[in-house]
């Protein structure tokens, strides 16, 4: 049959386990320097009747990290026939994926008494999607079964999956998992094999929230003071991730040429720029409001602001925009926090942060016309401007922080968290955490001539809130005062 045809060639193993091993996502990460393999593949759980999505910006590695899985699965003696791997974007439609799933799941060669295993890649590619999966999960064909679909944006992950209540498994965790670029820690130890052992030593996850704990109760984490030592190099190694993010690919590159080369950029670039073709806007004025979120970084902006600075007579277009960049992972929006109601504002500016440092530089080169490396390494040489830049790298952690320590990650949203506080005309906090035990202002001020004045909005912001402890995100400080805690950046990134 034609569908069986053009399922084995997606999923050679059926024929031989070993084509897993010569799979060109497998075979590439095996020759790469960076070889990561994401600790959130570890999340899944495989053993139960459930319909995952995973979500993440295109190009950072879904695909690969699929393949993995699937070759992990077949190492542990799962049978060939019961992984299929598909393809979405040449499905079309959800009759033409409920008919290709719906042949498969009554293939002859699958084991119906054991587990299988659907890998659906690149499913936002369907429109409504979710209306096969509803349709095979009524009949009763996805029993014994695990999906796992991919997706590049959110609009159709999210929205799709809340029209299938009762139909993703009965699992108390968050079945739409977000796929994200390898954290400070992960960079450090992939890239550093010295600091990878100083890291190792600090230990895992429930350590490090030990040691954050600490951080936010006013102390200074014990276990941080012997890596003063290697302060430098930390330092050094948050520079290069500055630079060059967390995805694996732009890593390699980085690590192995030393820069990385324009057309690395514009691959980043055409992708982002067809999904906003997909939605039917224009580049033109993706260009200008990008131009718009450069000039703003690290300072709270309103659609009004964004607006006026684009020329764009109507605010609801700036929103649709930014929205947009943000449900493909390109930014994250902070809202403003209220000190009296401990509740974040429904109204009022926000602070805009690009979700990887990548991104910042290749849309920086893209509006200002300029080569994207050299103007990254300009970028950072500066105090001024490569504060913010190490400001957005905290947002996206402070998230990842969130979430790990969230005890509601089937409905997380980091916005229910992390928030901006404003205290003045032009004066702001930059981050408040708030997880209903915990509630603690955190500055980032990366400069090495720490000023009594930068303490100002911790000072005013334990008064207001009458919070007992704040952080200060430093370059090169660590020790504990009245007012705050002082922590150098990289190592807090450590923590988070």
């Amino acid at each position: 049959m034609v569908w069986l045809t053009e399922l084995a060639g997606d999923s050679p193993w059926w024929s031989d386990p070993g084509a897993i091993e010569t799979d060109a996502y497998v075979a590439a990460w095996e020759r790469s320097s960076v070889r990561w393999y994401p600790s959130i593949l570890g999340d899944f759980t495989l053993d139960k009747d459930a319909v995952y999505t995973l979500r993440g910006a295109r190009q950072i590695g879904k695909t690969t990290s699929i393949k993995l899985l699937i070759r992990t699965l077949l190492h542990k003696g799962v049978r060939p026939h019961n992984i299929l791997f598909y393809s979405c974007d040449i499905a079309g439609d959800p009759n033409g994926l409920y008919g290709v799933v719906g042949e498969y799941l009554r293939h002859r060669e699958r084991d119906k008494s054991e587990r299988t295993f659907i890998f659906l890649d690149e499913i936002s590619s369907v429109r409504k999607w979710q209306m096969a999966i509803k349709r095979l999960w009524d009949r009763g064909s996805l029993k014994n079964c695990t999906v796992l679909a991919t997706g590049s944006h959110t609009v159709d992950l999210t929205y799709t999956t809340e029209r299938l209540p009762g139909r993703r498994g009965n699992l108390n965790e968050a079945m739409d998992k977000v796929f994200r670029p390898l954290s400070f820690l992960e960079f450090a130890m992939l890239t550093d094999k010295h600091l990878s052992k100083k890291i190792s030593a600090l230990g895992g996850a429930h350590r490090r929230d030990a040691m954050l704990d600490a951080a936010f109760s006013g102390s200074v984490p014990g276990p941080l003071r012997p890596l003063l030592a290697d302060l430098d190099a930390l330092n050094a190694c948050l520079t290069d991730y500055a630079a060059c993010g967390g995805i694996p690919r732009i890593v390699e590159e980085a690590l192995r040429r030393r820069e990385i080369p324009e057309d690395a950029y514009a691959s980043y670039l055409d992708a982002m720029l067809g999904d906003f073709a997909s939605f039917r806007r224009r580049k033109g004025t993706v260009e200008g409001i990008v131009a718009a979120l450069i000039d703003s970084v690290g300072r709270p902006v309103s659609w009004t602001s964004l607006a006026k600075k684009t020329g764009i007579p109507n605010e609801s277009t700036v929103m649709s925009y930014v929205s947009i960049l943000e449900e493909i992972f390109t930014l994250s929006i902070m809202r403003q926090y209220d000190a009296k109601s401990k509740h974040i504002k429904p109204i009022g500016g926000r602070k805009i942060h690009f979700a990887d440092p990548f991104y910042l530089h290749a849309l920086n080169g893209w509006v200002k016309r300029t080569e994207a490396y050299h103007a990254s390494q300009k970028l950072l040489a500066d105090e001024r401007s490569a504060g913010p830049v190490v400001e957005g790298i905290v947002a996206g952690h402070l998230i990842r922080m969130a979430f790990r320590r969230s005890p509601k990650k089937p409905w997380f949203r980091h916005s229910m968290y992390l928030a901006y506080w404003k205290y003045g005309p032009q004066k702001e906090v930059d981050f408040v955490y708030n997880d209903g035990a915990v509630e603690v202002p955190i500055e980032v001020r990366f400069t090495n001539r720490l000023t009594r004045r930068d303490l100002d909005g911790i000072i005013a912001f334990k008064k207001a809130a009458g919070a007992k402890s704040g952080l200060v995100l430093t370059r090169n400080t660590l020790c504990a005062e009245r007012e705050c805690v002082k922590i150098p950046a990289s190592m807090f990134l450590l923590l988070v």
